[in-house]
């Protein structure tokens, strides 16, 4: 074979990826979380900026919020994972009661094996008889019950099996406005709709991040009224951080208004 044999052309390039996947977009992971990741890393490596750490307010995110974990649960995990510490990390009774149920359930009486398809029969129990509490005594079947990894999976699923169709016939969805984003970014992924372009307050989200280290989200990625602009955040972080983030929001929110006016 010769030595100088041109080298294979990419396959897989932006253009030949699913146009559907290209044009999805997810705000609350979008480019601005993607910036401030790099401006958190850059902060480590010792890059001056006006501020000395990114304060999260784009996601529900409690851990990473600082937000105390529940022990029980992180408890019943510990037990799951390895049954040995039920014998001898002294976990409470019902702790261990619990762990002993989960893990009755699972093949083999472990996590590690393989669960039906709709999730382990044992917790879609006891969904079911929580379902029928909370409904007052309207029975709930276990059987009509799917566990997803997380409710975005959960609506993509069934986002999924709703899509059907071309053209005149293409399957429309219609959900709630202003929305979480991730029904838009699912709707273009399979091709129901077209995405939007940037709005203002896309700009706005990107200079309280650059300037501030304050990230939160576009309203437009929830849609919103049209000439109407607005911000999406969360209030998770410990109250001396909020303090932290409503005063660098005030004095951001003043100096844009007085640019931009």
């Amino acid at each position: 074979m010769s030595g100088d044999m041109a080298a294979p052309a990419k396959v897989l390039t932006m253009d030949t990826l699913n146009p559907c996947i290209v044009k999805m977009e997810y705000s609350v992971r979008g480019p601005l979380v993607i910036r401030a990741t790099e401006i958190q890393k850059q902060l480590k490596e010792g890059k001056q900026f006006p501020f000395k750490e990114v304060i999260r307010c784009n996601i529900g995110d409690c851990h990473a919020m600082e937000q105390q974990y529940i022990t029980f649960i992180r408890q019943v995990v510990a037990c799951c994972t390895y049954p040995p510490l039920m014998e001898t990390a002294g976990f409470p009774a019902d702790v261990v009661a619990r762990a002993k149920k989960l893990l009755g359930g699972c093949g083999g009486g472990s996590l590690g094996a393989y669960s039906d398809s709709s999730g382990v029969e044992v917790i879609r129990k006891d969904i079911a008889s929580y379902i029928t509490r909370r409904d007052g005594g309207v029975k709930a079947n276990s059987d009509n019950i799917m566990l997803s990894t997380g409710a975005s999976d959960g609506i993509k699923s069934i986002l999924k099996l709703l899509r059907q169709g071309d053209g005149q016939t293409k399957t429309g969805i219609m959900i709630p406005i202003p929305q979480y984003p991730l029904y838009s970014a699912t709707i273009a992924e399979y091709d129901m709709q077209q995405s939007e372009g940037k709005q203002p307050d896309f700009m706005y989200a990107w200079e309280l991040l650059e300037e501030y280290g304050l990230c939160v989200v576009p309203g437009s990625g929830f849609g919103q009224k049209a000439g109407t602009y607005h911000f999406r955040m969360t209030i998770l972080p410990p109250p001396a951080k909020m303090q932290d983030f409503l005063k660098r929001l005030k004095e951001f929110h003043c100096k844009f208004m007085e640019k931009y006016q």
